[in-house]
């Protein structure tokens, strides 16, 4: 399927279907809202080539979705162009998911209520505050975070805007990534603590209509405005 409805009415009309999505998981908060009922009946697997702190948050808020990293399927294309089969045995998170599909089992976070993309990122802004509040971070390391969205990044500017020494800075952005197990790398701190809907791949579609397109044809307005899934 190259569009989202096209998904939904595929993945209704074969029940036994699984799903595996290539894709980051914070790009794409739209597809998992409107696969959400989808997912209690088929089994999925995200395979991603990074998993930042927010793309971890995504799949835990969508019933704890199994995440096999990029270099599980390297190996088995390279098994297949060196010898024409894949390595055997396989293992890995790809390997047992082929072997015994399952749906998730987790909780469901995100409520089916948002009928505006806007309403629905605020949440998801509202569920990573708690988040990284859960896990430690601290009022100051937030303002740091909001300070870095803004584009200050020196050391040196951060000092007048935080109030604070350069050591102790440091010491905080430090602290932040132990707690929310990231790189050091600046873009982890951009991407992997915030939600941004301009980095969203997938268009948005109500609960309302995601209903009509898993239980009716698709309507001429969805015909007509088809957006590329992994555009």
């Amino acid at each position: 399927a190259d569009t989202l409805p096209c998904l939904l009415q595929s993945l209704t009309e074969t029940p036994e279907a699984v799903l595996i999505l290539c894709l980051r998981p914070r790009e794409h908060i739209y597809l998992f809202y409107a696969l959400k009922n989808l997912f209690l009946d088929h089994p999925v697997l995200v395979i991603s080539d990074e998993l930042l702190f927010s793309d971890r948050l995504v799949l835990h808020c969508w019933g704890d979705i199994s995440c096999a990293s990029y270099g599980e399927i390297q190996s088995v294309i390279s098994g297949l162009q060196k010898s024409g089969h894949c390595p055997y045995p396989l293992k890995g998170k790809l390997a047992k998911f082929l072997s015994a599909p399952e749906c998730v089992t987790g909780f469901f976070e995100v409520p089916m209520i948002f009928n505006n993309p806007k309403r629905l990122m605020r949440y998801m802004s509202l569920l990573m505050h708690r988040a990284t509040t859960s896990c430690g971070v601290t009022s100051s390391q937030q303002k740091l975070l909001w300070a870095l969205y803004k584009g200050h990044y020196s050391l040196s500017g951060l000092t007048n805007i935080l109030n604070k020494n350069e050591k102790q800075i440091w010491q905080d952005k430090n602290r932040l990534l132990v707690k929310l197990g990231m790189k050091n790398r600046l873009y982890e701190l951009l991407y992997g603590t915030r939600f941004c809907p301009d980095m969203q791949r997938t268009a948005f579609i109500s609960p309302a209509d995601a209903k009509k397109l898993c239980g009716a044809e698709t309507s001429a307005e969805y015909e007509n405005t088809r957006d590329p899934l992994w555009g």
